[in-house]
């Protein structure tokens, strides 16, 4: 063996988890790159304003402005929005490990970026359907990294910026104010601050619904994507749609959620593959189901 493979050999196993992390962040932005031109069934309820869209009306108006300027454009800039909110979860997980650990192994920055940049739901979700729920993740985490540092007060405010992107996040966005009630009051904690967080996010809640109800002549009101099947433009025929409805609509956030929790909690990682399974054979039914003859 030469002298300078040898010293090429060292070199890579003196840095291969680096390596394999560049290989992780450059495999899922070219994965992505490819994708950009794909168009799924259901990418006219991110484009148009039409009846099935129960996208937010702050996130249906950013939608009319690109389309009134870059038409042609329009998919790649929601991709792409997409696609920086994958990226923004990813390194938001590490500053939340982070604030925990103090300090991570390159390992564990491969294992967080290996799972948050090329999960399967993740790219299903950005590439096929250009949705925008890792934004509104990115959000979520932000609000949490705000409350790990103890600054509770922003953290609400912060979280509920997911909601009005995509009002299905509300409910979480709730859940976690109620959380943190539970918490404070069990911890003899319950300030002013807390009870200031929670009177901003009921107020941010009530002008979501004035926002969301302002244009009911038109068929929109707020809570419509919990009541009205986009597919059907009515309500749901029965239970059974409603829930496959609500699987799709919460599905990244579960489904993204439970496996960034996991590298906390041991006993979640089990029951995080198995759900990221799930929702990648629901949504990828959904999404190619048209296509049989």
């Amino acid at each position: 063996m030469l002298k300078i493979e040898k010293k090429f050999i060292e070199w890579i196993n003196r840095y291969m988890v680096f390596i394999g992390i560049v290989f992780a962040f450059l495999a899922a932005g070219w994965i992505r790159m490819e994708g950009r031109n794909y168009i799924g069934i259901d990418y006219h309820f991110s484009l148009y304003d039409i009846a099935g869209n129960c996208n937010s009306y702050i996130y249906r108006t950013f939608v009319d402005f690109i389309m009134a300027r870059w038409t042609d454009s329009a998919i790649n800039i929601l991709k792409y929005l997409a696609y920086l909110g994958d990226f923004g979860v990813a390194l938001l997980t590490l500053f939340l490990l982070r604030g925990r650990q103090q300090a991570l192994s390159g390992l564990h920055v491969f294992l967080v970026a290996t799972v948050c940049l090329l999960s399967p739901v993740s790219l299903i979700y950005s590439v096929s359907g250009m949705k925008i729920d890792s934004v509104c993740l990115c959000f979520l985490l932000i609000g949490l990294l705000f409350y790990q540092r103890g600054l509770i007060c922003p953290a609400l405010p912060i979280m509920s910026l997911s909601a009005f992107l995509y009002p299905a996040y509300w409910p979480i966005v709730i859940a976690f104010g109620i959380y943190l009630t539970i918490r404070q009051k069990r911890q003899n904690d319950f300030g002013k601050v807390t009870l200031a967080a929670l009177l901003i996010l009921f107020g941010l809640l009530v002008f979501s619904i004035f926002l969301e109800s302002r244009n009911i002549e038109g068929g929109y009101y707020w809570g419509k994507l919990f009541v009205v099947d986009p597919n059907r433009e009515g309500n749901y025929a029965d239970f059974g749609s409603w829930l496959l409805s609500m699987c799709r609509i919460y599905g990244y956030s579960f489904a993204m959620l439970t496996l960034l929790f996991s590298f906390k909690f041991r006993k979640l990682r089990i029951p995080a593959l198995v759900l990221q399974l799930m929702v990648l054979m629901l949504v990828g039914w959904y999404q190619t189901k048209h296509f049989a003859v």
